[in-house]
């Protein structure tokens, strides 16, 4: 799929409105790359798998822009907090899909506001200003196939289950809090303590 974007983006050079298209075919064509390689690296055991040092500031960011699709036609916005910079040793393909499942979920299920992103040197949280979960759907927010009701419809329920795989095989925690101001805040906390 790559490939052909590639070909396809040389060959319509002339043809702007045609560029839009091949460059969503590029973007989700490597976006799914990563995500199949972040699901091989889950498979393998986690004391067999490499952890190198990650600018979290920087995966941050880069995950945001690619989120702003999500973004459009929405009175909302992401806002990032992060005074320092920050460090961990971890696996990029699995932090990449952590956060990415992460602002997806904000993304989808607020329709205005901010979406906040916090970073320090124990932590990444992302606070939203949705309607937050239903009670039923907080109990059982990671298992596997679990969706909410009504506006809680859409995906399909694997999303937060790999969310937490990936904190688990990384060795860090994850939890759930309704945001005090409405909506929901998960927070990967890089030690699970």
């Amino acid at each position: 799929m790559l490939g052909a974007a590639e070909v396809l983006t040389s060959r319509l050079q002339d043809r702007p409105d045609l560029l839009v298209m091949t460059e969503r075919i590029r973007r989700n064509a490597a976006d799914t790359a990563q995500q199949v390689g972040a699901l091989l690296q889950l498979a393998r055991a986690p004391e067999n798998t490499d952890c190198v040092p990650i600018d979290l500031r920087l995966l941050v960011e880069h995950e945001l822009e690619r989120c702003q699709p999500l973004l459009r036609g929405k009175s909302l916005e992401f806002k990032l907090v992060a005074v320092e910079k920050v460090t961990v040793n971890a696996i990029p393909e699995l932090v990449t899909i952590a956060l990415s499942n992460l602002l997806r979920n904000a993304c989808q299920h607020t329709e205005r506001g901010i979406i906040t992103l916090y970073l320090n040197s124990s932590h990444i949280v992302v606070e939203d200003s949705g309607a937050g979960l239903p009670d039923a759907v907080q109990a059982r927010l990671f298992d596997r196939f679990v969706r909410g009701d009504d506006d809680f419809t859409d995906g399909s329920g694997l999303g937060l289950s790999i969310v937490k795989r990936v904190a688990d095989h990384l060795g860090w925690g994850v939890k759930h809090e309704p945001n005090p101001n409405a909506g929901s805040r998960f927070t990967l906390r890089f030690t699970d303590v």
